[in-house]
């Protein structure tokens, strides 16, 4: 009887929630139908994000313990191993996949034939590095620590190839690879780390690759149960490498690719509800706390008419925070991983996988960390 109580609970307190969702309507759709959607940046960028080995099983561990989630919408799983430990360890509750291994030959300009670096230039990089991090999982944060001037002294061109070939995994191979022209364009062979996740079928699915310096960026588009997803993650505006791709800066190239995304899904969606999900690395200020991240780029999803699930919410919450493990407790606190929503309705928005962890080091050394350098978000969505 306790348990009958509990569900009846439940239920009534859900439906008290959905109507403080977004409510949009007269699309025409006949559908009807609810689900529970999550995004989660789960930081499996080896070389990048601190701890991923150690990080990695506890991740796992968190997502299956979500039974509640319909569908996942992850990002920054950029190895063939960890997809398929990932595929293999949740397939009991989310037996249904979709992605794109996306590799160097996807784009045109995948691969560099020409040295971007000489000899000359990186020798202070490597005579640094070498005594320091040659045989450290965390290469970009070793560097950058111990030996950041030198990298910075780097030309552009030189800078993005290094930190492009990363995956080579210590610097006098990465420094052979771009001195030689036998080097990658986009770091992780080009994969684009996207991967969506559900205890339903994903239907009509389809793929579309972005304008992209340094890591290549797509679009997942599926849809499950009559809602159209879209998953992605775009260009984030960063300190290293220099940008030196095909716009004038960073925020430029992410402003593109959001005109790119929002044509991609409208087009694929039709008339239906839908969502697009993901690290958008773009955000709005929230009061007092959340500062804004490239703010005129994420305006274009307002003006577009799509709805932020979170921002609408009681209490909008940071999804890169300073309270998180893997990052500084002096950092500021950013909204720039986003579910939004047009044609439906949302309810019982959530932050997820906010709780640290403990985790070992080969070493021994115990550390408390967060599963990820970002925090995820879940919503129900309910339609028309």
């Amino acid at each position: 009887m306790m348990i009958h109580l509990k569900t009846i609970a439940l239920a009534a307190s859900a439906l008290l929630l959905i109507g403080c969702g977004d409510s949009e309507g007269g699309d025409g759709n006949s559908n009807t139908g609810s689900l529970r959607v999550a995004i989660f940046n789960v930081g499996m960028a080896r070389g990048y994000v601190d701890h991923a080995e150690e990080r990695f099983a506890p991740i796992v561990e968190a997502i299956n313990a979500r039974a509640d989630v319909d569908v996942f919408c992850l990002q920054e799983m950029y190895f063939d191993d960890d997809i398929d430990a990932l595929l293999q360890g949740v397939s009991e509750v989310f037996p249904e996949s979709y992605m794109n291994r996306t590799r160097l030959s996807d784009f045109a300009d995948g691969e560099i034939m020409t040295a971007a670096c000489t000899e000359q230039e990186a020798a202070p990089l490597v005579d640094c590095t070498v005594p320091l991090c040659d045989d450290t999982a965390d290469l970009t944060s070793c560097v950058l620590d111990n030996c950041g001037d030198h990298f910075n002294a780097l030309s552009p061109d030189c800078q993005g190839c290094a930190a492009s070939n990363l995956s080579l995994g210590n610097v006098p191979d990465i420094v052979d690879a771009c001195t030689s022209g036998d080097a990658a364009q986009y770091i992780y062979d080009g994969h684009n780390g996207l991967l969506l996740l559900s205890k339903r079928p994903i239907e009509n699915t389809l793929t579309t690759n972005f304008s992209s310096f340094f890591i290549a960026r797509s679009v997942l588009y599926g849809e499950v149960s009559g809602l159209g997803i879209a998953c992605t993650h775009l260009t984030a505006s960063l300190r290293e490498p220099v940008y030196n791709g095909n716009y004038a800066s960073y925020g430029d190239e992410n402003a593109a690719q959001i005109t790119d995304l929002l044509n991609f899904t409208d087009m694929q969606r039709g008339s239906k509800p839908a969502i697009i999900a993901g690290d958008f690395n773009t955000g709005p200020a929230v009061g007092e706390t959340i500062a804004a991240s490239l703010p005129e780029n994420y305006s274009k999803f307002e003006e577009a008419g799509w709805t932020n699930v979170n921002t609408a919410s009681r209490q909008p919450m940071c999804t890169l925070c300073s309270e998180n493990g893997l990052r500084s407790e002096t950092s500021t606190p950013r909204m720039i991983d986003h579910i939004v929503v047009k044609g439906a309705r949302f309810s019982q928005v959530e932050r997820l996988f906010d709780q640290p962890i403990d985790i070992e080091k080969p070493d021994g050394t115990q550390l408390n960390v967060s599963l990820s350098d970002h925090f995820g978000l879940g919503t129900t969505i309910e339609w028309p």
